[in-house]
Order: C-alpha cells, then sequence, then structure tokens
C-alpha cells in the first residue's frame, strides 16, 4: 500500500533539562497540519532518526496528548520523566493513530545545540 497523499505538517520541538531537575526534561512542541476538526495527536522520542522502527524512549502513554484545534495549530509545553541524551541521535514522530511506523503522520530528527 501506499499513501494517497503527502501530509504537509510541520513544527518544532525544543527539549530542555527541566527546571524540577537533570531526570525530567521539558519538551515544547508547536504543531501545524492539515485537520479536518480538531483532534488529538499521539507524539514519542524515539532513538534513531525518522524512519527507525524503535520503540520509544518512554512508554507511549507518558508522553501527553497535543492537542490540536480546528486551524490545524497545536502546542504543548510540558515536562516529562526523561533525562535530556548528550549523545547519540533521536527523533520526534507525531501519530495519527495508533503507534506503528505506518501510523506516524510526521516526524523530526533532533539534534544536540551546537551541532550543525
Amino acid at each position: 500500500m501506499a499513501p494517497t497523499e503527502i501530509t504537509k505538517a510541520y513544527g518544532t520541538v525544543l527539549l530542555t533539562v527541566a527546571p524540577s531537575g537533570a531526570d525530567r526534561t521539558r519538551a515544547r512542541l508547536t504543531l501545524s497540519a492539515p485537520v479536518q476538526s480538531a483532534t488529538e495527536l499521539r507524539w514519542a522520542i524515539i532513538p534513531g532518526r525518522c524512519g527507525s522502527n524503535s520503540l520509544p524512549v518512554l512508554g507511549f502513554d507518558t508522553f501527553p496528548v497535543l492537542e490540536v484545534g480546528s486551524t490545524g495549530r497545536g502546542q504543548l509545553d510540558v515536562e516529562i520523566p526523561f533525562a535530556l541524551p548528550n549523545q547519540g541521535t533521536y527523533h520526534v514522530n507525531v501519530y495519527w493513530r495508533g503507534q506503528q511506523l505506518s501510523d506516524v503522520m510526521t516526524c523530526g530528527n533532533l539534534k544536540l545545540a551546537g551541532e550543525h
């Protein structure tokens, strides 16, 4: 099977050490996506680059839902129980539904500050 349409979603992800401690991460996500009505989307931080079929760094339900309004815009500013790594390759997946690679609406590779 092949996708019937190309999803034109874009946004930003900023991960920083949370004010409450180094064992937590503050995640700020913004997303613009082509949705027909307000919806809730799941997201996760995954080891590897976009397209890798690895498991998330935390249980899927640990990542709070990203609420997207009928305008197609959504944002989230939360703390998650995850210590920011100082090496390795990671990406963020945003899912239409489910948590399989085939459910990914969009993804973005993450880079450490100072990387080019």
